[in-house]
Parts: structure tokens; C-alpha cells; sequence
């Protein structure tokens, strides 16, 4: 297939709105991914996939924010209805120019990130339900308003459950389409 390229400023595609993702216990969102040269003045999140008050999957905070000065790794967020919750960066530099396999998972208790099927961090949330609403999936931004991603998104996919471990190093190492 071809991949979606965005190129961080106002690129985006609006999948429409995914209705099973709304008001579930476990979620697991998966993507190969391409970061290319952000433009000048990149800062803030870039958001690979996002579906609006429900989800967001991309990196962490980038620029000049008293969080982090240049996070370039892979980050997962779900919204409940007390607020986001996210999980903690993962290692691995993005921002290399090569394909990453990204993906990130909440179990009903943990939230996880693997770059390229290997699990780089967790953070336990507890049991929270994501929120619901009629807003579009995004890949390559926030809603088409913002958190642009500047590279390439592919085999990107959403599931309502939580993957297992070996799952994720599965579908890295053959596709996501085993």
C-alpha cells in the first residue's frame, strides 16, 4: 500500500468517527510511522492517529516546553472523564527519518507504548472508561487543527481491545494484517 504523508504544518485525513471506540474499557491503536524534517518552529505534540476527546497517539511534548526541550518519542494518551491520562515516552528516537512500528495500549489497567514490538514504557492508570462522541478519526493531526505530523503514517489500525505483547512483536515483525 501507500502511506498517508503529512507535512507537519496543516496536512491531515479525516477518517470519520470510529463508534466502537467510544465508552470502551481497553483500546490498542498501531501505525508504522516516518518522521521527516518538522518545519521550522516545530513544537508542541505531533499526533499520528487522534480521535478528539477519546484518543491521541504520536509523540510527546517538542519545543520549548517546560516538560521536555525535544521529546521525539513515541507517547499514547486516552480521555476518560476525569481528563487525558498518558503513558510515559518511550526510548526510541523517532525523528531518525527510518519506519518505525508503533503501538499503543490500555489493558483496562496500564497504559503502554512498543516501538518496533518492544514495550519502552507503562504507566498504571487503573480502570477508567474512554470517553464517547461523534468526533472524526485524524491521522496526521488533532482534529485537522493542530499537532500536525510532519512524515508518513501507514498500516495504521485501531482496536478495542488491549493487544498482548507478543501480538504487538507479531504484527512488527510480519504486518499487522497476521
Amino acid at each position: 500500500g501507500r502511506a498517508a504523508a503529512t507535512d507537519g504544518v496543516d496536512d491531515s485525513i479525516d477518517v470519520g468517527d470510529l463508534d466502537p471506540l467510544d465508552g470502551a474499557g481497553a483500546i490498542s491503536v498501531e501505525a508504522w510511522v516516518r518522521w521527516v524534517a518538522p518545519p521550522d518552529g516545530f513544537h508542541g505534540v505531533a499526533s499520528a492517529l487522534r480521535k478528539e476527546q477519546v484518543f491521541a497517539f504520536g509523540t510527546g511534548w517538542i519545543g520549548n516546553n517546560s516538560a521536555s526541550d525535544t521529546q521525539r518519542k513515541a507517547r499514547f494518551w486516552i480521555h476518560t472523564d476525569n481528563g487525558w491520562f498518558h503513558s510515559d515516552n518511550g526510548t526510541t528516537d523517532i525523528d531518525d527519518g527510518l519506519w518505525h512500528h508503533l503501538a499503543g495500549t490500555y489493558d483496562g489497567e496500564y497504559l503502554r507504548i512498543y516501538v518496533d514490538g518492544i514495550q519502552e514504557s507503562y504507566r498504571k492508570v487503573g480502570r477508567v472508561v474512554l470517553s464517547a462522541n461523534a468526533n472524526s478519526l485524524f491521522i496526521g493531526s488533532a482534529g485537522g487543527r493542530g499537532e500536525f505530523f510532519p512524515g508518513a503514517v501507514d498500516e495504521a489500525a485501531v482496536y478495542d481491545r488491549a493487544l498482548s505483547a507478543t501480538e504487538v512483536y507479531e504484527h512488527y515483525v510480519f504486518g499487522s494484517s497476521q
